[in-house]
């Protein structure tokens, strides 16, 4: 990924990865049923995405993962 994608979250719970030029999606999943509240991407690995949602547990993408491992949810961390 580079600068000239953006990362889009839904309030029915589903991400997405857009590239900004022509609106091309990139990557699309539904990863919970819960409103996605913040986005954030490593900063020294873009391919790796933090997702927030409200009353649930934070997970992690993988975006270069397409499967089911792409997923790592934290045991711990709710958005209120």
């Amino acid at each position: 990924l580079s600068p000239r994608h953006i990362a889009l979250g839904t309030s029915d719970g589903i991400v997405q990865v857009r590239l900004l030029q022509n609106n091309t999606l990139c990557f699309h999943r539904k990863v919970s049923k819960h409103f996605i509240s913040s986005l954030s991407f490593h900063h020294e690995n873009p391919m790796i995405l933090a997702v927030g949602m409200h009353d649930s547990p934070a997970i992690v993408l993988d975006l270069s993962d397409s499967g089911a491992s792409a997923v790592i949810q934290s045991p711990v961390c709710n958005v209120p």
